[in-house]
């Protein structure tokens, strides 16, 4: 009976054991092979590539806190680049097998060696087992103590790699393209010692950054391509370094949620206790560098029809509080739900994001006003139709209030008229930009949205002919204004990623600041407000707005919205 009580005591011993890892994130331990590798001849037109600022935007976007981060020996890797840069048509699988036959094989060679063998699990540090290896297989190796450590504490290895970089420039705006990716391999010493390199993934993605040597000014404000930001840092630059720095920190931050999103770095943890509501508790927090406003998966195991065990997700949450875990190891971040469930035990799986929003919006404008003196419209037009594309970052992490967003949006307007007699020649239309802030007040899967935003529109006139005798060209009237506008929004949450929404906002037009006229090479024209006479200066472009859309929170982008405010983030 005894042995029947003790048996069942240690069944129930290692269930608890095993139930308490699971979901339990483990940290990991990476090295790099270099800091990129770029294919020979992949730079078309660029002078020269910054490893600096890649290194820096490396160390910001894949090197992540979860990871404890190592530096492979230089005698390592030198065969790779070897290889790799006297090879032709090069493929994310090609520089896989490359690098297995290169830095696989000498990883290996290292790790079963016999002496070393004897040292795992030891202590590195041991000055007299350090000396003696400093004297022997040291110098056979090419390999330091330190180095040693590196390679043996190493559980994977990746590399960056760009296959192609190009930069072309039409009318003086450039744009620079990367297509390239990073591989991972996972380092597995399997029980009887032996040492291999599996390739775990190898993940592409693609980004392109844009500079303009003659930016035009817009409301009194001109693009700056004369630095970079990053945060609180700036780098000099030249136009086409601008463009190639955009680039690089879109390309980055793409691999780095690629980097998240792989099983084994995806971070993971049980929820700890319940808080009441929707709200839980669980063990991640600064140390593993979760933010505010991060959203998870609440997955639960069960057994299918055949015994296997599979996972669902059954919730949806955010972080909601991050704990500052790297001073006290038992403080619990705290979490909300949106749906779902989440009781004591289940399992949060990390869903990584950009941190930004797009939404596109439709909707139909009344209360402007374009007088029918301008000759425009046979009648007085009050209303347009309105597309809106709204770019928002998710000012949570920076600023430490949950579901709080910076706003840039662009609208484009069909105004609701038929063109007065002569003029069926002509297009109108208007556009708008405007900046400003929106905070969404979420109950379950419905959210409240209210916002606020200043910027500027413009009446714009299309036409070719030879009018006011500058010859015959493309021409465009712009009459500009500035605006203020304040919405409110209902959101609802149909998958974690995707919403959609109808509202309505209401913009103060203010009288025109300017009116300018342009062809397809210059301006012609730039007269302030006090020069407008007539019609043109009665041109109001404000009212109210009812509107419906959709908005996706993206995990990948080809292009760098944002990013200078991605290093500030800290709660």
């Amino acid at each position: 009976m005894k042995r029947i009580v003790l048996l069942i005591l240690l069944v129930l011993s290692v269930s608890v054991l095993l139930f308490a890892q699971e979901g339990k994130y483990e940290r990991k331990s990476i090295s790099s092979v270099e800091s990129v590798w770029i294919k020979p001849g992949a730079l078309n037109k660029i002078d020269q590539f910054d490893y600096t600022f890649f290194d820096k935007m490396v160390k910001h976007y894949i090197q992540l806190e979860r990871f404890d981060y190592n530096i492979l020996p230089q005698n390592v890797t030198a065969d790779f680049r070897t290889q790799a840069n006297a090879s032709g048509n090069i493929s994310p699988e090609a520089l896989a097998e490359i690098m297995n036959k290169t830095v696989g094989v000498k990883i290996k060679a290292i790790l079963e060696d016999p002496s070393i063998q004897q040292m795992r699990g030891k202590d590195l540090k041991d000055q007299s087992w350090g000396a003696t290896f400093a004297g022997s297989k040291g110098k056979s190796m090419g390999l330091t103590v330190e180095e040693l450590a590196r390679l043996m504490n190493s559980a994977y290895v990746y590399l960056p790699y760009i296959s192609s970089m190009k930069q072309e420039e039409k009318e003086g705006k450039i744009t620079v393209t990367i297509n390239g990716g990073i591989i991972w391999y996972q380092v597995k010493v399997e029980p009887d010692g032996k040492v291999n390199m599996v390739l775990r993934v190898a993940q592409s993605t693609m980004a392109m950054g844009f500079s303009d040597r003659n930016p035009k000014q817009v409301m009194g404000i001109k693009a700056d391509y004369s630095h970079f930001d990053f945060g609180k840092e700036s780098f000099p630059t030249t136009v086409e370094q601008y463009a190639q720095y955009d680039a690089v920190q879109a390309w980055t931050k793409n691999l780095g949620v690629k980097t998240k999103e792989i099983a084994e770095f995806n971070l993971s943890a049980q929820v700890a206790d319940s808080r009441g509501g929707a709200k839980f508790g669980f063990a991640l927090g600064k140390k593993e560098g979760i933010h505010l406003d991060d959203s998870f998966f609440i997955v639960e195991n069960y057994e299918d029809k055949d015994g296997k065990v599979k996972s669902k997700q059954v919730g949806f949450a955010r972080v909601s509080k991050t704990a500052d875990n790297t001073n006290n190891a038992m403080e619990l971040s705290e979490g909300v739900l949106y749906y779902g469930s989440a009781s004591q035990g289940s399992v949060m799986q990390e869903h990584p994001r950009l941190g930004i929003d797009i939404a596109l919006k439709m909707g139909s404008q009344s209360g402007m006003d374009i007088p029918k003196e301008t000759g425009i419209y046979k009648d007085d037009v009050t209303g347009q139709f309105l597309i809106s594309l709204i770019a928002s970052y998710n000012l949570a992490p920076i600023i430490g209030s949950s579901q709080t967003f910076l706003d840039i949006e662009g609208d484009f307007g069909i105004p609701y008229g038929d063109a007065a007699d002569g003029n069926d020649e002509l297009s109108a239309s208007t556009a708008s930009a405007y900046i400003g802030l929106s905070k969404k007040f979420w109950f379950n899967r419905n959210a409240l949205a209210l916002s606020g935003m200043l910027g500027y529109d413009r009446f714009v006139i299309d036409w070719y002919g030879d009018t006011f005798g500058f010859g015959a060209d493309d021409y465009t009237l712009s009459v500009n204004a500035f605006g203020a506008k304040f919405g409110a929004d209902y959101n609802m949450l149909l998958t974690p990623d995707l919403r959609v929404s109808i509202g309505a906002d209401y913009k103060l037009g203010f009288a025109p600041t300017g009116i300018t006229l342009e062809n397809s090479s210059e301006t012609l024209l730039d007269d302030p407000a006090s020069d407008i006479d007539g019609p043109y200066g009665k041109i109001r472009m404000g009212g109210m707005t009812i509107r419906a859309g959709v908005s996706y929170s993206f995990g990948e982008l080809p292009i760098n919205l944002f990013g200078f405010l991605d290093p500030l983030k800290k709660y």
